[in-house]
């Protein structure tokens, strides 16, 4: 009797507490996951701007390096204006003689400016000044960067311009292995933190702080940033003090409550899978057409996610959160297997047509979809050219392993095309050592066409190491005909935009065609290749 009575009580105090220590674990465990994410997501965004701004440096030097060394005529300095306006982390441009500063997108200095010894010289030859404040800015402490006789100048601020949840916490951004500090802002040491072992799993926790980690071997980069523990603290304190209470009274309501709220709270990734089970993702097609005659000669297929509740999530939002998760494979395999699918029907109507898919780095680099690809090509025996992998300049994180994949694609007859280039992070001689057969010029820089942006000035510099690297050209996001004619002018062979038509069914593309076949064939003359 006594036995039962101690039984009943402790299954009693256990059915009564367990949900309440359970409510405490997980909130305890959400808060720490949403602390951490914030950080993480401070982290990609400094390591995101930091390798945006790497690239445009290097983007600089090699537009530079075609002049004289250190040369201050006015043709170059014209140069050094167009960069320095055109490319937005850069604040100026400069050629360095004999350890001065000679002139730059600001003019010419007669006795030069000294910028003594260098910070640290890393691995591809760029000597890198910090905190450096130069005579003609007084109060702007840069960043400096010099190469081969060529100097550029970065303001931090551009990628420490954060929305920050308070004051204690601290970010900063080091270059080079082993790292030197490139900037920091707030109340804790980097070196410090660099110092625990923890961080090789990407965070730590501290007795004081969370410690997140992001690094970028191919950019010889990384974003570091501390967030107090305060807020976790308090967090976790304001959700207690509601449990506790409920859970005395009734624990069985507040496990429904825990369960209907971890439901409600379902990850994006968990949502990612439910959608590809539900089939919830599909493929739309934006046109790509030749600028010199107008016929769509091919198309990029674009993938879009209605929701149960009918509500369209951007792919900026999806693909990103797919990439972090793992789950960015399962949504390639998505698109292959529509893509196959649709390619038949294309190619019925116009033999020559060819559709662009995009792959992510883990697709480039591993072998799954590469082989599935090819696979579904070799089973519906599709003629050579008609299929195009599109990657983006962040994608190549490891450009053996990436090269190694393009050959099998081209053994394949399958082409590769750089998408979105100018915004990522890709030196000019990585991308020249891939062999890639297409390079896609950014919308940001089309659009300066019209606006005769500083932008502008920095496109035919694109256009021409397109044609030194004989790379195909598409360019994105063409809306007007002036953006059109400019583009053909300069020898870019297609295009695709609003001007031409927005991302569309697979019917309505097939409409196109077969309007567009129609109108050829009144004309009396067959289709060009």
């Amino acid at each position: 009797m006594r036995k039962s009575l101690i039984l009943a009580s402790v299954l009693g105090f256990t059915a009564l507490t367990a949900p309440i220590a359970a409510s405490l674990y997980w909130a305890s465990h959400e808060a720490l996951r949403a602390e951490l994410d914030y950080a993480g997501s401070l982290a990609d965004e400094m390591l995101r701007r930091s390798a945006a701004a790497r690239q445009q440096i290097y983007l600089a030097l090699d537009t530079l390096r075609g002049a004289a060394r250190a040369d201050c005529s006015q043709a170059t300095l014209a140069l050094m204006r167009e960069l320095s306006m055109g490319l937005s982390y850069l604040k100026d441009v400069g050629a360095v003689r004999e350890g001065r500063l000679v002139c730059s997108s600001m003019g010419q200095y007669k006795n030069g400016i000294a910028l003594g010894p260098s910070d640290v010289q890393v691995s591809s030859g760029v000597k890198v000044w910090r905190d450096v404040v130069l005579p003609y800015a007084p109060g702007l402490h840069l960043n400096v960067f010099e190469r081969d006789g060529w100097m550029v100048a970065v303001h931090p601020d551009f990628v420490f311009d954060l929305a920050l949840h308070d004051q204690e916490t601290t970010v900063a951004v080091l270059i080079g292995s082993p790292a030197l500090i490139l900037q920091s802002r707030g109340p804790i040491d980097p070196a410090q933190l660099m110092s625990d072992p923890a961080l090789a799993a990407g965070h730590a926790e501290l007795p004081d702080h969370l410690l997140v980690r992001r690094h970028s071997a191919q950019n010889n980069l990384t974003a570091l940033v501390a967030i107090s523990r305060a807020g976790l603290r308090e967090r976790v304190q304001r959700q207690a003090l509601i449990l506790l209470p409920l859970g005395a009274v009734a624990g069985l309501l507040l496990v429904a409550a825990v369960a209907l709220a971890t439901h409600r709270r379902l990850s994006l990734p968990g949502e990612i899978r439910l959608g590809l089970k539900r089939r919830e993702f599909h493929l739309h097609y934006q046109p790509v057409v030749d600028l010199r005659t107008g016929r769509c000669i091919g198309a990029e297929a674009l993938l879009r996610w209605r929701r149960p509740e009918g509500l369209p999530m951007s792919p900026d939002l999806f693909i990103p959160a797919a990439e972090r998760s793992g789950m960015i494979r399962a949504i390639t395999a998505h698109v292959i297997d529509n893509a196959l699918r649709d390619l038949p029907a294309l190619l019925a109507l116009q033999p020559d047509f060819h559709l662009g898919i995009n792959f992510s780095a883990q697709d480039l680099e591993a072998d799954g979809s590469i082989t599935q690809l090819l696979r579904g090509l070799r089973a519906m025996k599709a003629p050579a050219g008609s299929l195009v992998v599109e990657i983006t300049e962040r994608n190549v994180t490891d450009a053996k392993a990436a090269a190694k994949q393009i050959a099998r694609l081209h053994d394949h007859g399958v082409q590769v095309a750089v998408d979105d280039f100018g915004t990522g992070h890709s030196s000019l001689s990585v991308l020249a050592g891939l062999e890639l057969d297409i390079l896609k010029i950014d919308k940001s820089f089309v659009d300066a066409i019209d606006a005769q942006a500083a932008a502008s000035m920095v496109l035919p510099h694109i256009i021409d190491m397109a044609k030194a690297l004989s790379l195909f050209m598409i360019a994105e996001g063409v809306e007007t005909e002036t953006q059109a004619d400019y583009l053909r002018e300069r020898g870019v062979q297609l295009a695709q935009g609003w001007l031409y038509g927005k991302p569309m069914p697979l019917e309505d593309l097939l409409d196109l065609l077969r309007t567009q076949g129609r109108a050829w064939a009144t004309r009396g003359r067959s289709m060009p290749v």
